[in-house]
């Protein structure tokens, strides 16, 4: 895990990569869109030293990046009005206090630094999510008001500073309303997206009983619901991660699936035929099976399928509408000859 983070990690998610182009057979591309795709449950393969080879030396330094980049970090700040406003407020506000100068002079210098910071932090990997921006506006929230009113900070009570006041309260007013509109639109996706998880696990422990279930990382929100306090425990079934990212690598996990199977589980085509032995499902997309099975099959010789069991679940509708869009589980299957061998 230590080989992994955080460079390896942070550069495959910013497509910092060679072109697939570079590679010159099949088996090099199959193994190339399983790096590049966070499909990592193969490290004895796709090792730490081979993961470095796809990547591009160096941070990404042109224009074009330089400017997703600009635009992804202004998005945060067009969400959370409200600290923009109150921001450039107490910016125009320090024309009438005394020593407003200097005060200014501060405030501009600290807010082009928090940018800076954030702007930084998003660059490899656009590693900002609205959350971290929150937290850190609110932070800078508390220390503009502090470098504000150090000192008192009397106003100086002209016409045009009462003006201006009162502006600056219909400003934050009006930005402060469409800041709330714009979290109550992501909590109301968020919960109807987690009512909908809720549903389909009830439909897959209602259809399922007793079965081995491997989860994907295309699929873990439904197990692993976002903003909730808990999770809950779904128990007529047995869940495993598997091809979970970086966590596949975490060293107590790849124990606990031992524990499971009794063997080393980086051994894939142990675990794939394990699995099959269990009668287990498998939980992914269309692409990430499609991946899945011809990777096993170039790499190791594996002719794996999986296939809809004749107990299939038909997907609720309402999962076109999530960040998910769609799943399915079916049966992991080796072909016979294989077995023979």
């Amino acid at each position: 895990m230590e080989k992994i983070e955080p460079e390896i990690e942070y550069k495959m998610m910013d497509k910092r990569v060679v072109p697939l182009s570079d590679m010159h057979s099949a088996t090099d591309s199959i193994k190339y869109m399983l790096a590049t795709n966070g499909m990592w449950f193969d490290p004895r393969t796709l090792t730490p030293e081979y993961l470095r080879s796809l990547q591009l030396p160096g941070a990404n330094l042109t224009a074009e990046h330089a400017t997703k980049i600009l635009q992804h970090t202004l998005k945060h700040y067009q969400r959370c009005l409200f600290a923009v406003a109150f921001h450039l407020c107490l910016m125009l506000l320090c024309f009438f206090v005394p020593g407003g100068g200097a005060k200014l002079v501060r405030l501009v210098l600290f807010h082009a630094a928090t940018f800076a910071l954030i702007y930084a932090l998003d660059y490899n990997g656009r590693l900002v999510s609205g959350r971290h921006f929150l937290n850190l506006q609110l932070i800078s929230l508390l220390i503009s008001a502090f470098y504000f009113f150090e000192g008192g900070a009397p106003m100086v009570w002209s016409r045009a500073a009462r003006f201006v006041g009162g502006a600056a309260l219909l400003c934050l007013a009006v930005a402060d309303y469409f800041t709330l509109r714009a979290y109550k639109t992501d909590n109301d996706y968020q919960a109807a997206e987690t009512k909908c998880f809720e549903q389909t696990m009830q439909q897959v422990e209602g259809t399922y009983h007793q079965r081995l279930i491997a989860v994907t990382i295309a699929d873990a929100y439904l197990l692993d619901h976002p903003f909730s306090v808990f999770n809950k425990n779904y128990t007529n079934n047995t869940y495993i991660m598997w091809d979970v990212f970086t966590y596949s690598l975490i060293p107590e996990y790849t124990a606990y699936l031992q524990s499971l199977c009794g063997f080393d589980p980086m051994n894939t085509v142990a675990f794939y035929t394990w699995l099959q032995k269990q009668n287990a499902l498998y939980m992914a997309d269309q692409p990430r099976y499609d991946l899945t099975a011809r990777y096993m099959q170039l790499v190791h010789g594996l002719p794996l399928k999986f296939v809809a069991p004749h107990d299939s679940l038909m997907m609720p509708a309402c999962m076109s509408t999530t960040h998910l869009h769609d799943f399915e589980l079916r049966n992991v299957v080796i072909a016979d000859s294989l077995q023979q061998r």
